[in-house]
């Protein structure tokens, strides 16, 4: 059974009912609402289809809501797109009116003319364009293209020598936020986190709305990365943004920093989220390639709960073929990956980190199929996971809003049941939970890990070894 979790970004692609059958029946965990491009309807019926499709198919699928962030962005281009050549000249204005016309493109950012100077260096589409500034004139940035192709609308734009100073959450993330909100996700992403009081800004959001959804910290800026460890500290979950990251502090520094990143974030028991071009030739390709394949498998090795499909899923040729192939890399590399991984998170003192690794101590020795969760808050699957023992965790819980939180976390299944009269209904729930999951035989054991007295949701004092 796949452990590692797949996120997959719904897009012009893939926003039919036809397809999101096909993402979620090859294995997506979480679908992805981005919410820099398209309507708050086009998201909507994504939503309504998702939610439809997940019931029919008795899957549990979470809705993650990325908003967009102070993103800077060209604007709409003529025909979608526009032929740079190496060495002419590209023109940055504020007049949204130019779409490529005279090499004329619209950028987003009322600040630019007075924020860049001769040498300035501009980056767009993750980096793939680099521009230089070569002169400023009457509002306008007369730009020399240094690096040539096709460029498409919308595309991002980077100022990685400048310090930029635009609010974490603007007036349309707010909006959108609101919107989500009220249509139920489960998951929210903030985009160009650089500091701990970013997510306690939006958490407020959320929390003034009559709201626990969980918050996901985008790590794409050089700030994010000198603040990383109090950003962990308030967050409930962690992306590694590495097209953005990329670009701002170049493309030699992300491995190891995917890799710090995932040690720091595991170390605090928060999930992390490995997000961009894991397989992005299949835009245009049926098969990866082998950098693709390794880079994905080094991902599980490092110990990420989650990797996202971006533009692969959104707006590539291949949707579900992408998404069966992630799973296939996925599965190969658990196989090896444990030997690796395993009790290798930071030692903790406390009563139910000490269960749980007597849980997960007693399911190596019984060879248990599965762990069973039982949990209010989330807490418990969340200290089961952290070891990374190679089994399927079940978490079993009556509080809905965990959903959000446990749906990225590695190896975590979740299952609604009533709220349990007592210990006995809740082994006949975990029973039947189990058997309809399909991982364990009868006279298998299952390892069920609880607090007593049940339904306090105070200490994790319980392991009990079961047969199936």
């Amino acid at each position: 059974m796949r452990l590692t979790k797949i996120v997959a970004t719904v897009g012009p692609a893939s926003n039919n009912e036809a397809v999101i059958r096909e993402l979620i029946t090859a294995g997506v965990n979480v679908v992805r609402l981005n919410f820099s491009h398209g309507t708050h309807e086009e998201h909507r019926k994504v939503y309504e289809i998702v939610r439809k499709i997940a019931e029919e198919l008795n899957k549990q699928v979470a809705i993650l809501q990325d908003l967009s962030g102070p993103k800077i962005r060209i604007g709409m281009l003529k025909d979608n797109r526009l032929v740079l050549r190496q060495g002419e000249n590209l023109t940055l204005t504020n007049n949204q009116s130019d779409d490529g016309t005279d090499n004329r493109v619209f950028v987003n950012y009322d600040k630019l003319y007075d924020s860049v100077q001769s040498g300035t260096n501009i980056f767009l589409a993750d980096g793939n364009f680099q521009l230089t500034v070569v002169d400023k004139k009457d509002n306008d940035v007369i730009c020399k293209i240094l690096t040539g192709g096709t460029l498409h609308s919308r595309k991002g734009v980077n100022l990685p020598q400048l310090s930029v100073p635009i609010p974490c959450l603007t007036p349309k993330d707010k909006e959108d936020l609101k919107f989500g909100l009220q249509l139920g996700v489960d998951i929210v992403a903030l985009s160009f986190v650089q500091r701990a009081e970013d997510i306690q800004e939006l958490r407020q959001l959320i929390q003034s709305s009559n709201s626990q959804v969980p918050i996901v910290a985008k790590i794409e800026k050089p700030a994010a990365i000198d603040n990383i460890d109090r950003i962990i500290d308030v967050t409930d979950g962690i992306m590694v943004a590495r097209g953005d990251l990329a670009v701002e502090l170049s493309m030699e520094r992300v491995p190891i920093l995917q890799k710090q990143i995932i040690n720091k974030a595991r170390n605090a028991n928060v999930p992390v989220i490995v997000a961009t071009q894991m397989l992005e030739t299949m835009v245009e390709n049926q098969f990866p390639t082998r950098a693709e394949v390794a880079d994905v498998a080094n991902a599980i090795f490092d110990g990420t709960d989650a990797v996202m499909l971006s533009a692969e899923t959104a707006a590539g040729k291949h949707p579900a073929k992408v998404v069966k192939r992630m799973v296939s890399i996925i599965k190969e590399a658990e196989k090896n990956c444990y030997s690796l991984n395993k009790h290798q998170s930071a030692p903790r003192s406390d009563i139910q980190s000490a269960v749980s690794s007597a849980a997960v101590v007693m399911a190596e020795q019984v060879n248990a199929k599965i762990i069973v969760a039982p949990t209010a808050s989330g807490m418990t699957p969340l200290l089961v996971a952290q070891q990374r023992l190679g089994l399927p965790i079940l978490a079993l819980s009556y509080n809905e809003s965990i959903i959000g939180k446990l749906a990225l976390t590695f190896a975590i299944n979740v299952k609604k049941i009533p709220m349990p009269q007592n210990f006995e209904q809740l082994f006949d729930f975990a029973h039947e939970k189990v058997r309809d999951m399909g991982v364990a035989n009868k006279g298998d054991y299952m390892i069920i890990i609880a607090g007593h007295p049940f339904g306090e949701g105070k200490n994790t004092n319980l392991v009990k070894a079961m047969m199936v």
